[in-house]
Formats: C-alpha cells, structure tokens, sequence
C-alpha cells in the first residue's frame, strides 16, 4: 500500500467588537483584545482546503519498522 500525506490549509476567522473613534484605534485595540487572550482562543470555526497531495516514499527508518 502507499503512504501519502495530504496537506490542508485550515482559515478561520473572528469579529472582534470595539469602541473607537477611528479605524485605525479600533485596529489596535482589536490586536490588543487578541493579544491578551482573554476573549479569544482557537474555534473549531474554519474552513479546511486540501493545499497538496504527495505520495510518500520509504525511508530507511520505516521500512525496518514495517
């Protein structure tokens, strides 16, 4: 049997509301929000894309571990 391995892209996306008088206040206080980590960890929200798929070639190592 081959041995593939299948790489996929994983994109997921998160609205962060603030209060700002201009865009670029709310973009820092956004990043601010994130970095703290306090509102906002990983979500299984996301979409998944197959990037690559390649077929696998023993390697020594394998081949003497079956």
């Amino acid at each position: 049997m081959k041995h593939f391995a299948v790489e996929v892209k994983r994109t997921s996306y998160v609205t962060i509301h603030v209060e700002a008088s201009t865009k670029e206040q709310a973009e820092e206080l956004a990043w601010a929000e994130i970095e703290s980590g306090e509102s906002y960890g990983i979500s299984d929200d996301a979409n998944w894309e197959v990037e690559d798929i390649y077929e696998q070639f023993a390697t020594d190592e394998s081949r003497a571990h079956g």
